[in-house]
Formats: C-alpha cells, structure tokens, sequence
C-alpha cells in the first residue's frame, strides 16, 4: 500500500509540472498575441502545435 501512494504521489507532481509548463507557455503566446492585437484563437493556433512539437521531440530523444 505505501509503494502505490508513493507512486501516486509522484504521478501528482508530474502532472503539476507538466500542467504548469503548457499554462506557462499558453500565458506566454497570449501575452504576445495581444501585444499585437491578435484574435484570441490565434493563441491556440500557436500553443497547440508547439506543445505537441515538444511531446515528439521528447517521445524521439527517448
């Protein structure tokens, strides 16, 4: 039983990583997007495909 809540527990903390590096890099694209005064989609446009970006290259260096 403690191995799984150990497990658990640190599943939890790279859920909030993960979690807190796809809202970072969102407020980031959004921050830029409406400094040029851009549609709000066009932040999702940016930050989809260049978090998925960062997923393959991660699934590749593996």
């Amino acid at each position: 039983m403690t191995h799984a809540i150990g497990a658990a527990a640190t599943l939890a903390g790279a859920v909030l990583l993960v979690w807190l590096f796809m809202y970072a890099t969102y407020k980031l694209v959004q921050l830029i997007t409406r400094a040029m005064m851009l549609p709000a989609v066009i932040t999702y446009v940016i930050t989809v495909p260049l978090l998925a970006t960062v997923v393959i290259i991660g699934i590749l260096n593996r």
